[in-house]
């Protein structure tokens, strides 16, 4: 898979640019770039997503916690 613009192709005749056609030729510095950028897009979004995994976690144990109190309306 090569990284470029923000969005993950496959290196095929399909998803490739007339440029980016073949292995051999330059412009791996670009692509090296490129690669860094998406890979810190994905620790980002790795991290929000286990920080909000464990406010979900906490919601749904508060929830269990308050939904065991029985309440009686008039007394």
């Amino acid at each position: 898979m090569k990284a470029s613009g923000g969005k993950r192709t496959w290196m095929t005749s399909e998803g490739a640019n007339a440029d980016d056609a073949g292995d051999g030729g330059g412009g791996y510095g670009s692509d090296a770039v490129s690669a860094e950028e998406a890979n810190k897009l994905y620790v980002g979004l790795l991290i929000m997503l286990i920080f909000s995994e464990a406010l979900a976690l906490y919601g749904l144990i508060v929830a269990l916690i308050l939904s065991q109190h029985s309440y009686e309306c008039g007394k």
